[in-house]
């Protein structure tokens, strides 16, 4: 075979080697910024997620408050009836003792 040739089909055959080589390279790479990328999705889903459950949270929360200082005043109210019911109790007790 002709050198000349053979030397440009030498050169070939490397340059191929080269980028077959460089060609992989960027393929990890690629695979490698896919994982990245994917993990970085997860990662706003997941903050979309919880953002979300936040925004519910807050609107609900004038709600719950006004819910639970109406238990808590019910709760007062009762906590008092329940200390004259007491102190009721031991009147006619000290009367009944008598």
């Amino acid at each position: 075979m002709n050198p000349l040739v053979k030397n440009y089909l030498r050169q070939i055959e490397e340059a191929t080697a080269v980028l077959a080589a460089t060609l992989a390279e960027r393929r990890e790479a690629a695979a490698i910024q896919q994982e990245a990328r994917d993990a970085l999705q997860k990662e706003v889903w997941s903050g979309r997620k919880e953002v979300s459950v936040l925004r519910e949270s807050v609107s609900n929360y004038d709600d719950l408050k006004k819910e639970n200082e109406t238990h808590r005043a019910r709760e007062a109210e009762l906590t008092e009836r329940l200390r004259k019911v007491l102190a009721y109790t031991r009147a006619l007790t000290e009367e009944v003792r008598r």
